[in-house]
């Protein structure tokens, strides 16, 4: 393909050699690059790609995309300067495969929680009404049934713009997406045509990346400003994040919620086995529970009925949606009682699902047991507060491992408990090992009581240090079914 087709002016407003070269392959990875590629040096956090131009080259790179310039130019490459290298990878990513999500309907979905079990509670909506659905997020990538491994929550731009690609030959209608702020904020979703997006809520995560909540909340605002005037933006209203996420869109708007909504939630039910409310006056059921999977459905009803598809097939691909795995996934065990694996891994999250947890147990003597831990060399800010919601909240927490990463596991438990009231210390263990954890909470269950194992839901490993061991919280509850 030629280097003048795929460029944006706008983006590199300078070339320094032969614009009709024939691209082969685009990479910003320099142990990518083949003969005739187009390399990007993108700076990141762990590394700067202009560190690596000189070894592209030598590996075969034609043309180097690039923010400043080296001091000597090789003349057996064009150079190309560009005022946001990552931006102009993702858009020249999707020019370079034809941008195919132009011809597929792209939803985005973005939000600290809900993201993943929104993407599936639509593709069984969807593929409920008859359309091709694809998925794109945190647990994997799915053509249809087809699944893909992922590593991020938003692939690489050069990932997407593959993956959209084969979507677009797979005859796939609908794509439902998850957006990470880090992904808005490094322009991978630069490039994409969203015929609309989702906001679920914003709460405290990610700190150590985004340092304030509003810079946070500003990231996942890019994701609606990029809207035009043809798509639509279906927001939860009960956030107070939801009018600065719309503030500046061009899309229409769409209010979820429980007040001034343009889909009103009302006469809310609880149960274990399923939620139950009234949207707009439609009854809802489904086998998510907590009042945020009532809020998740709600939104997908929303967006399902802006599209054009009927209300009783929305109800009914509502109440077949699974949900994602690792998402409040209800196991039973053999003291005759209820264990749920769910992804809570920030403070809003673990205090929703163990609030559900609670809302269940009500009406019953069950106790509600917690085992949770933090990741290492993440936002520290929130250990202490997740520490104190598992306390208030849950009638036992264990302490445990999450992914400690290069940090010591017990300094990362010494944040948690500092949140922990005085007055709490004897509703609460330390165990670091996390299988002896989850092990020990097993054996104190008693029938009618409801253990929580929060934090890592569908990941079936572990980081200590560097290495990444394999373990999976569903095996280990597995052992005592």
């Amino acid at each position: 393909m030629k280097l003048s087709t795929i460029i944006d002016n706008n983006l590199i407003p300078k070339i320094i050699g032969n614009p009709e070269l024939d691209v082969t392959s685009i990479a910003f990875d320099s142990r990518n690059v083949i003969q005739g590629t187009m390399f990007f040096a993108i700076r990141g956090e762990a590394g700067d790609g202009h560190d690596f131009i000189d070894s592209a080259i030598k590996q075969g790179a034609i043309a180097i995309v690039c923010e400043e310039l080296p001091n000597e130019l090789n003349p057996n490459v064009t150079w190309l300067q560009a005022n946001n290298s990552r931006k102009a990878l993702a858009i020249t990513a999707h020019k370079f495969y034809g941008e195919p999500s132009k011809n597929i309907k792209v939803i985005g979905i973005t939000g600290t929680n809900g993201k993943t079990t929104i993407t599936y509670i639509l593709k069984s909506i969807f593929e409920f009404a008859g359309f091709k659905c694809g998925l794109i997020g945190t647990t994997g990538n799915y053509i249809g049934d087809e699944f893909m491994e992922a590593s991020h929550t938003t692939p690489d731009p050069i990932q997407l713009a593959q993956i959209f690609l084969k979507m677009k030959h797979a005859n796939v209608e609908y794509v439902f997406m998850e957006v990470s702020s880090h992904a808005l904020m490094q322009n991978r979703a630069d490039g994409i045509h969203f015929i609309g997006a989702v906001f679920t809520n914003l709460t405290h995560e990610h700190l150590d990346y985004h340092k304030t909540i509003e810079d946070y909340g500003l990231a996942k605002q890019t994701l609606f400003n990029i809207l035009d005037d043809t798509s639509f933006a279906v927001v939860n209203c009960d956030s107070e994040y939801a009018d600065m996420m719309t503030c500046h869109t061009k899309a229409k708007i769409i209010k979820v919620g429980r007040n001034d909504a343009d889909f009103t939630i009302s006469k809310e039910r609880l149960i274990f086995d399923s939620s139950n409310y009234l949207i707009n006056e439609v009854a809802i059921s489904t086998p998510l529970i907590g009042r945020f999977n009532i809020d998740n459905t709600a939104q997908c009803f929303a967006v399902a009925k802006e599209v054009g598809i009927d209300a009783e097939v929305i109800c009914k691909g509502i109440e077949i949606a699974t949900g994602a795995p690792g998402r409040m996934q209800r196991m039973k065990i053999s003291t005759e009682s209820s264990a749920i694996v769910d992804y809570a891994h920030s403070p809003d999250a673990l205090e929703n699902a163990l609030s559900t947890c609670r809302e269940i147990l009500y009406h019953s003597c069950g106790r509600l047991i917690c085992v949770f831990g933090c990741g290492g060399d993440r936002d520290k800010t929130k250990r202490p507060i997740m520490g104190k919601i598992a306390t208030d909240i849950a009638d036992y927490t264990i302490i445990t491992n999450d992914n400690p990463r290069t940090e010591d596991p017990q300094n990362i438990i010494n944040d948690i408990l500092t949140g922990i009231a005085d007055n709490k210390k004897d509703v609460y263990d330390i165990i670091i090992d996390r299988a002896e954890a989850i092990e020990l909470a097993c054996k104190m269950t008693n029938k009618g009581d409801i253990l929580i194992i929060a934090g890592k839901g569908h990941e079936d490993y572990q980081i200590i240090g560097t290495e990444k061991f394999h373990f999976s919280d569903v095996e280990e509850l597995q052992k005592y079914l």
